[in-house]
């Protein structure tokens, strides 16, 4: 065997050596996160839900003017990018 075809050979091995390894690889990786999928769903320790959670404070003035105070402020917003693009 030449030299050209001898290095040629050795270029294709490695390559195929990288993508057997590569493949093996993500096969390796699916199978084990196929298996932990399969585990985790077939675990019978299913809790209960718990109990419903007590009712809550008022709701504050802040929650019932939310829409006013994102109008306002893109409002203040625009007003001073204005006037600050006036004075220059």
């Amino acid at each position: 065997m030449s030299y050209p075809l001898l290095r040629y050979a050795k270029s294709l091995r490695l390559l195929y050596v990288f993508v057997m390894k590569a493949q093996l690889k993500t096969i390796l990786i699916s199978s084990i996160f196929m298996l932990f999928s399969i585990v985790s769903y077939a675990q019978d320790n299913i809790d209960p839900p718990p109990p419903p959670a007590p009712p809550g404070p008022p709701g504050f003035p802040i929650d019932q003017n939310i829409l006013w105070l994102l109008i306002v402020g893109l409002i203040y917003g625009a007003y001073s990018i204005c006037f600050s693009s006036k004075n220059k």
